[in-house]
């Protein structure tokens, strides 16, 4: 089952990212990584940003 993480990279920014993109392995192993994160920004806009993975705040089952 595909499963989305809410995630805080070392910056504040908090986003999402996909059990996909991290080849199902679990998202804690890449604490401390640099990872991709999906966000909106100030209008709505899907965007990306890159940072180092601080935390994996709550599990999403899709």
């Amino acid at each position: 089952m595909k499963k989305t993480y809410i995630v805080r990279l070392n910056d504040g920014t908090v986003g999402t990212i996909c059990s996909d993109e991290l080849h199902g392995l679990d998202p804690d192993l890449f604490i401390g990584e640099p990872v991709t994160v999906h966000l909106h920004d100030k209008n709505g806009n899907p965007i990306l940003v890159e940072g180092t993975l601080a935390d994996v705040i709550e599990e999403q089952n899709e």
